[in-house]
């Protein structure tokens, strides 16, 4: 009996254990489900996130691109900073933005382009400027500018305590709430300034948004430098094109083989050939002879110019002006290199000098006629210069002394 009563006491003990531990198993696998669930709940938070990083790095790296293949080309200060603003307003998720400049004797910071602000926030920054050689400039932009360095501003109130009042006031009208500020720079020398800013509250900005104005703004600097080298070149070749135009000299260049590829209004004057009637003709032709003695002459020391460019500097020619009337031209000779080394065109500047060739043929004809005066006369004829040298000693001369003519002329022996 005791047995049985044992037995009957076991069976539904042992039944809850049973249901316990079945219990616990539902229980352990709902929590393993659970935890799998909240697991692939993570990973797919995170795969969003990495997705989203990714997409938001591809997009900063397309940006940069854009914006340095676009301004590359853009050879006006003005039109590039307004291609930047563009791209930025675009593609940027801050209100508004802005770039300042130093001016040209850098003393202060002048704004350049913006993008986002009303117009009376554009007509406050355009009538402002940021004093670069005061020291009492502590504001973010002067900072930023002298020390090359970017800052990031979170809260503009965590920073006023180190602003000047007049900054403090200035941030306070714009209603700028938190910004970056990053310099451009070429060479390290800074250019000026690139900032955005949020007028209200936003997630706090990060490393990577800095590194991607940073990126910008190189650009920028790389391209503000380029379109300064253009205006310097243009304008370097507007006064020398000035200085070429108004000279009072023969001015043209030509390529190796003698074809017009300049020729000045003073020539087009004198030769009387126009700018489109001269310009891709060779001078064969047009202000020289096309064929003769003078032209062979020309053509091969055009050829050894291009083998010895210091020979042919300075030479003599009889030119031809259009109305067939000749004229004596003193040329001044200078090749022009390529980046190679070889001569790719030619530079000659020209004086007219027929007067002064007709005057020396006049003079030789003098002489000639006086040395055959002095000659065929009976008497003996010597003709002494002041510095005592004998200009003529006649055939009489040489029969009196006899002393020849061409033992004296030219000495002090008389």
């Amino acid at each position: 009996m005791l047995y049985y009563a044992s037995n009957a006491i076991a069976i539904p003990y042992l039944f809850l254990n049973m249901m316990m531990l079945l219990l616990l198993s539902i229980y352990k696998n709902h929590l393993e489900v659970q935890e799998l669930k909240k697991n692939i709940i993570n990973q797919s938070n995170n795969a969003d996130r990495l997705f989203d990083e990714s997409n938001s790095r591809y997009n900063d790296a397309m940006l940069v691109k854009e914006i340095g293949q676009g301004i590359a080309m853009i050879l006006d200060t003005d039109d590039l900073l307004t291609y930047v603003m563009n791209a930025l307003r675009n593609r940027l998720d801050f209100d508004r933005g802005m770039v300042l400049l130093a001016n040209r004797d850098r003393t202060k910071l002048v704004f350049k382009a913006g993008y986002g602000y009303t117009p009376e926030h554009e007509q406050l920054l355009r009538s402002t400027t940021f004093s670069l050689n005061k020291p009492e400039s502590r504001g973010v932009f002067v900072e930023t500018f002298h020390k090359r360095t970017p800052f990031v501003i979170n809260n503009i109130d965590d920073i006023s305590v180190n602003l000047s009042a007049r900054s403090h006031e200035y941030a306070k009208a714009l209603g700028a709430h938190a910004f970056i500020c990053v310099p451009i720079v070429f060479k390290d020398q800074a250019l000026g300034i690139l900032s955005v800013d949020n007028k209200i509250s936003r997630p706090h900005l990060t490393e990577s948004t800095l590194s991607l104005l940073s990126g910008i703004a190189q650009q920028i600097g790389i391209s503000i430098n380029n379109a300064d080298s253009y205006r310097r070149l243009h304008e370097s070749e507007s006064k020398y094109r000035e200085l070429v135009e108004n000279a009072n000299s023969i001015i043209l260049r030509m390529d190796p083989s003698g074809v017009v590829t300049f020729f000045n209004e003073f020539a087009q004057t004198f030769f009387g050939y126009s700018h489109e009637e001269i310009l891709g003709k060779n001078v064969l032709g047009t202000i020289l002879p096309i064929e003769g003695e003078l032209a062979q002459s020309f053509i091969s020391a055009m050829e050894q110019m291009t083998v010895e460019s210091n020979k042919y500097q300075h030479v003599r020619l009889q030119c031809i002006k259009r109305d067939g009337e000749a004229a004596w031209i003193a040329w001044q000779n200078k090749p022009v290199f390529d980046h190679e080394g070889r001569v790719r065109e030619i530079m000659s500047i020209g004086q007219d000098i027929t007067a002064r060739r007709r005057a020396e043929e006049q003079l030789l004809e003098s002489r000639m006629l006086l040395s055959q005066i002095v000659d065929q006369n009976s008497i003996p004829t010597i003709v002494i210069q002041k510095d005592h040298r004998v200009l003529y000693w006649n055939k009489a001369s040489e029969r009196l002394t006899g002393k020849r003519a061409a033992d004296l002329v030219g000495t002090r022996q008389a």
